[in-house]
């Protein structure tokens, strides 16, 4: 009976490492192309504007952010849009230019503050990316196979913390990207 336990233990923390690895393998695969666009993006900045690899990786994760963020706002506001059937909206009720730019300035300023809060929570794992991607490099793999193993291993290191340790995270980033302000 003792032994019947123990198999069935190990059998289920078998399959519970196996599902992370395959939760951060499903992530990896868009990650990597968007490292593929980062890397071609990062090297641009960086020769461009003659900035060291911290300031450009920044800058880079800071847009990518920033893109990110205008989409998670923009695509519910045009479902939202599409959805009412209102009509004609009477004169006394429209917005005025004043209302409008408000608007769009705190829109604009909203995803400005959510792509510094993600680049912040994000530039770690770049780190981690970017210390498998120099290991892996040493040892004479292919550049897309490192940056592949680099972007996987970021994405395990990342869902193992975001699951175990700071479950926390995914509540926050839906509060910060569509219930605050």
């Amino acid at each position: 009976m003792v032994w019947v336990n123990l198999l069935v233990l190990v059998a289920e923390l078998f399959f519970s490492v196996l599902d992370i690895f395959k939760g951060a393998l499903v992530l990896s695969l868009p990650l990597f192309l968007l490292a593929i666009l980062g890397s071609l993006f990062h090297g641009l900045i960086s020769k461009r504007f003659k900035t060291s690899w911290l300031a450009s990786a920044t800058i880079t994760l800071f847009v990518f952010s920033a893109v990110f963020s205008f989409i998670a706002y923009t695509v519910p506001l045009i479902l939202a849009f599409q959805a009412q059937n209102i009509g004609v909206v009477p004169p006394e009720l429209r917005l005025g230019f004043g209302d409008m730019a408000r608007f769009f300035l705190f829109y604009a300023f909203k995803v400005v503050l959510s792509a510094a809060l993600m680049t912040a929570f994000a530039m770690p794992f770049v780190f981690i990316s970017s210390f498998f991607y120099d290991w892996l490099k040493e040892k004479k793999f292919n550049r897309y196979v490192c940056l592949f193993l680099a972007v996987f291993a970021s994405c395990l290191v990342a869902s193992v913390l975001l699951l175990f340790f700071f479950g926390w995270v995914y509540q926050g980033l839906i509060f910060l990207l569509y219930f605050s302000g």
